[in-house]
Formats: C-alpha cells, sequence, structure tokens
C-alpha cells in the first residue's frame, strides 16, 4: 500500500477528505464516550438513591425497636426479647473489672 492510500479507496485522496473522515470519528467518539459518561453518572445517582433510601429505612427500623423498647420497659420488667432489641443487637452485659494481683515483694 502506497502513502495516502487505504483499503477502501483505489487511488489517493485529498488531504481535505482523510481530514473530514479524521474529524468525522474523533466525533463519533466524543459523542459515544460522553454517552458512556452520561449513562454512568445515571448508575451512580441511582445507587445513590438507592443507598439512602435503604438508609432511612433502617433508621426507620431502629427507632420503631426502640420504640417498642421504650414502652416494653416501662411496663414490664421482664427482659425484653429478641424482636424488641435494636438493630445493632442485645442490650450490652456489664462485664465485671478483672482484679490485678499484687505482687509479694
Amino acid at each position: 500500500m502506497e502513502t495516502g492510500q487505504t483499503d477502501d479507496s483505489e487511488g489517493p485522496q485529498p488531504a481535505f477528505e482523510r481530514k473530514a473522515k479524521r474529524l468525522q470519528s474523533m466525533t463519533e467518539l466524543r459523542l459515544n464516550s460522553q454517552k458512556m459518561l452520561d449513562k454512568f453518572q445515571s448508575n451512580i445517582i441511582e445507587a445513590g438513591e438507592e443507598h439512602r433510601i435503604k438508609k432511612e429505612e433502617e433508621k426507620q427500623a431502629i427507632l420503631e425497636s426502640r420504640k417498642a423498647f421504650a414502652l416494653a420497659k416501662e411496663g414490664d420488667t421482664t427482659p425484653p426479647t429478641e424482636n424488641e432489641w435494636t438493630a445493632k443487637g442485645p442490650p450490652k452485659q456489664h462485664q465485671p473489672k478483672k482484679k490485678k494481683k499484687k505482687k509479694n515483694t
């Protein structure tokens, strides 16, 4: 293949035709990359909304479980059932401190 020829042409192309094709392909690449960027950004926004909704639902569940626990605690002295625990788990149990041993000198 000689200089100035491409596979799909029979003779050398004028410089302006080569530049026009190059410009067209660059424009197409730019449009495709912009479409991909827009799609990526919309996916990020959608994922952020899903995450926000999930966090709101978790907060609401925690608040409801705390209210149920507080109501149960006011009217009843029995320990809470698993369903009344907060979303973080069972109430913390008091752990006695370990006593230090004294050294005999």
